[in-house]
């Protein structure tokens, strides 16, 4: 328990401090089964994060990113900063949200100039997608 005090000469800076601080003390909920329109906010070995809601992040797992294929790198498929739209499946008893990619997003939201894993763009491909 303690206090926060804001201080200010302009009271619309009070109140928008006071909605980010009631924001991180009591972040929104998500609803499984809800659609969101995220920004991914960091990326590992294992999935990315995406803030779906402000103060609240979820993970798509690796697994869920190649819609059924096999994704070497998340990189190949979402990068840092991309936006995205996700599904909430779960939502953990510590309140870990997990999400999945909605639409042509994960696989095929993929830049087109990638081939799948294993595979390479013909050298033609490539020029006419404007890489040399």
């Amino acid at each position: 328990m303690g206090t926060v005090t804001i201080g200010s000469k302009d009271g619309l800076a009070v109140q928008e401090a006071r909605r980010r601080i009631e924001l991180i003390l009591d972040p929104p909920s998500a609803e499984i089964g809800a659609t969101y329109q995220g920004k991914v906010v960091n990326v590992t070995k294992f999935g990315a994060f995406v803030n779906i809601l402000p103060g609240r992040d979820g993970l798509v797992h690796i697994s869920k990113l190649g819609q059924g294929r096999r994704v070497e790198r998340v990189e190949d498929v979402v990068n840092l900063g991309d936006d995205i739209a996700v599904r909430v499946d779960d939502i953990d008893q510590q309140g870990k949200v997990s999400l999945s990619p909605v639409g042509d997003q994960g696989g095929g939201g993929a830049d087109p100039r990638r081939a799948p894993p294993g595979r390479a763009l013909p050298r033609r491909a490539l020029h006419l997608l404007g890489h040399r």
